[in-house]
């Protein structure tokens, strides 16, 4: 049996998607994201050009890790974990890796108010429904 599809006119090109699915965002909002995005690939080398490491991929969580190691000596680093939940509830992630080490802090780059600690090379990640979460550290 086919969901249900909602075809009325100021759903414009989402339309033929099913309710669960349509976007509740603005151009507006979706504007500002794709800013605020950007700005933070520029100024992260993890992001922009970091070694990609998938941790977790399934129909509604995607979780990677980028490592950046600086020329200057092999310590020299910059780490970024990126986490999005489109499930219409919260997900929990853990991020394992020996670079997170232990009592490491790290905050959300979108939303500095979210704070992890890593724990023997973990990070537990709350992730609240439909959201994207890239936690760098905190340092």
């Amino acid at each position: 049996m086919r969901p249900a599809i909602a075809e009325t006119a100021e759903q414009g090109k989402y339309a033929r998607l099913p309710p669960h699915l349509k976007p509740e965002i603005s151009a507006l909002s979706l504007e500002n994201t794709i800013r605020q995005l950007s700005e933070l690939r520029k100024s992260n080398a993890a992001l922009r050009d970091g070694d990609y490491r998938q941790l977790h991929v399934s129909s509604t969580l995607l979780a990677f890790e980028r490592i950046f190691k600086g020329e200057k000596t092999p310590n020299d680093q910059s780490y970024a974990a990126v986490a999005a939940n489109a499930d219409d509830s919260t997900a929990n992630v853990s991020i394992r890796a020996e670079s997170l080490g232990h009592g490491r802090r790290f905050v959300d780059a979108l939303d500095r108010s979210a704070g992890f600690t890593s724990e023997h090379g973990s990070l537990a990640v709350q992730i609240p429904a439909r959201t994207l979460r890239v936690l760098v550290p905190a340092d």
